[in-house]
């Protein structure tokens, strides 16, 4: 694939991470293919207008990740297996593609989630919802402690709509999140937005309001969206 896809790095964020981003941003797009070689290191450093050692960098955490193969004397290349490297995409920090891609997906998910909630819900999950936002609350310090307890608000969520396709969906987002959730949360007033999200949604559930429910879920990822945004302005 000609070198010309990809353009200097000049942003604050680690030069090797901006290489990645370019490379599987390039994957997403289709201008890279599995199978595909990429140009030399040589090149790669001149595109990116960076050394060589920070695009060695950049390939070493691509080929530990398995989405490139380092073969000596020939190149590098994009691993062959189509299935394996969008497998494996996930693996590497979650960029603004897949980010965006991802909010599309939960969007629609989550509102049917949270409405289908309203109407199947227990008592004891409207309990468990209640004491997970409590909980919160009284670690609002804590980013890991929150962002461990935000996964379980939305998978129980998930769980009270009382659909298996659901629940495994939900299990899929949730795995993909993993990695920028606790970024999301360091937002300052981030942790103090999104639990006032969460009980609006928790008392929408506890009222059986399925309408409800699913317009505050809605508010409340487009809340954490603008959040995403307002990081990736300022990088």
């Amino acid at each position: 694939m000609a070198s010309d896809v990809f353009k200097p790095v000049r942003d604050s964020r680690s030069h090797s991470d901006k290489i990645i981003e370019q490379i599987v941003d390039a994957l997403l797009r289709g201008d890279l293919k599995p199978g595909d070689r990429l140009p030399t290191e040589r090149d790669l450093a001149t595109s990116f207008s960076v050394s060589r050692t920070v695009v060695r960098d950049a390939v070493k955490i691509l080929a530990g990740r398995g989405v490139v193969e380092v073969r000596h004397g020939s190149g590098i290349y994009i691993a062959a297996d189509e299935a394996t490297v969008l497998e494996r995409l996930d693996q590497v920090n979650l960029q603004d593609a897949l980010l965006i891609d991802l909010f599309a997906v939960r969007k629609v998910l989550e509102t049917k989630i949270a409405s289908l909630a309203a109407l199947r819900r227990t008592g004891r999950q409207v309990d468990h919802l209640r004491e997970i936002v409590a909980e919160a609350r009284l670690n609002a310090g804590d980013v890991a402690a929150v962002s461990l307890l935000d996964a379980d608000f939305h998978l129980t969520l998930a769980r009270a709509s009382c659909n298996l396709v659901l629940i495994k969906l939900m299990l899929t987002v949730l795995d993909l999140l993993a990695r920028s959730r606790e970024q999301t949360l360091s937002v300052e007033g981030r942790i103090a937005k999104s639990l006032a999200e969460h009980e609006l949604i928790v008392e929408a559930v506890a009222d059986m309001h399925a309408e409800r429910a699913g317009a505050a879920m809605l508010h409340h990822l487009d809340s954490v969206e603008a959040s995403i945004a307002r990081i990736r302005s300022v990088e």
